[in-house]
């Protein structure tokens, strides 16, 4: 099991101060620090897909072939 402590936190005066909850119980931790930039206002704006209709070239019989062999997988019988 992978235990794994994600937070944003506020620096100030070039440090931070982190506290562990009680599922970390160890003796050493490894720190990452990656500068955190806020979202701009605009990611939650509407998506016009059709903008972006036909711009692959892979073609529906590639996909209808794929989508079949992914489907027949879950048909399989499963013995025990």
């Amino acid at each position: 099991m992978v235990l794994a402590l994600r937070e944003i936190k506020t620096v100030l005066n070039r440090q931070i101060n982190i506290n562990l909850p009680d599922y970390i119980n160890t003796d050493k931790v490894e720190v990452i620090v990656i500068p955190y930039n806020v979202p701009d206002k605009d990611t939650n704006k509407k998506i016009d897909y059709n903008k972006y209709f036909g711009t692959s070239n892979v073609g529906t019989k590639l996909i209808d072939e794929y989508m079949n062999i992914t489907r027949d997988e879950w048909e399989r019988e499963i013995s025990y």
